[in-house]
């Protein structure tokens, strides 16, 4: 998972696992590589999952994002 993002801050847990990290402004994420729903995809095959969000918070431990205020999702073919 790759994050970019004008503030980037990092909170450790126990181990790097458990961290929650804070992003702020102008945030992207990308995860590598997921499946589109069946019936949306024109090209099968994995793509990269692109989130665009204004503030977005990742917790490691349970493997999930909560992005706020707006956001895009798009998927963008694997080179």
């Amino acid at each position: 998972m790759h994050f970019a993002a004008d503030n980037i801050v990092r909170e450790d847990g126990p181990s790097s696992y458990d961290s929650i990290v804070h992003l702020k402004g102008n945030v992207e994420i990308r995860t590598c590589c997921v499946e589109r729903p069946t019936g949306a995809n024109k090209n099968p095959g994995s793509e990269y999952l692109v989130m665009h969000a204004d503030e977005a918070d990742y917790d490691g431990e349970k493997d999930e994002i909560d992005a706020r205020g707006t956001v895009h999702v798009s998927f963008q073919p694997v080179k």
